[in-house]
């Protein structure tokens, strides 16, 4: 995961965290459903970059063998990169979840507030 995309990760928890970040509810799992849609989606380009990590057909010399393992080293670090896009994802559908409870319990405490209020000018 990159510094950048970790930074914008965390502010948005830390958004959601504070309160000063609610999202409707619907339209929060709608959100994450669509997130969750994605991180199988790139959990599956995932597994299709692994079915391609002992590629042959480079021959049977040293330089062969050289660009092979370069290869095999470059797609070891594709699927690394995809598991922590596909965890970031993951992490931000959490987090978007969050957002819409928070929204939703807001909601409810400013409604307890208001049937407060309401009870005290009847």
């Amino acid at each position: 995961m990159t510094g950048e995309a970790q930074g914008g990760l965390a502010a948005f928890q830390a958004g959601v965290g504070s309160g000063e970040l609610r999202i409707e509810d619907g339209v929060a799992e709608k959100i994450a459903g669509i997130l969750d849609d994605l991180a199988a989606s790139v959990g599956k380009s995932e597994v299709d970059v692994a079915d391609a990590a002992h590629p042959q057909g480079f021959g049977t010399f040293g330089s062969g063998d050289q660009l092979q393992a370069g290869f095999e080293g470059k797609v070891g670090q594709a699927r690394e990169h995809l598991g922590q896009f596909v965890a970031q994802i993951k992490q931000l559908a959490g987090s978007v979840r969050a957002a819409g409870a928070a929204y939703a319990n807001q909601d409810v405490a400013t409604g307890g507030a208001i049937d407060t209020v309401g009870e005290g000018v009847k």
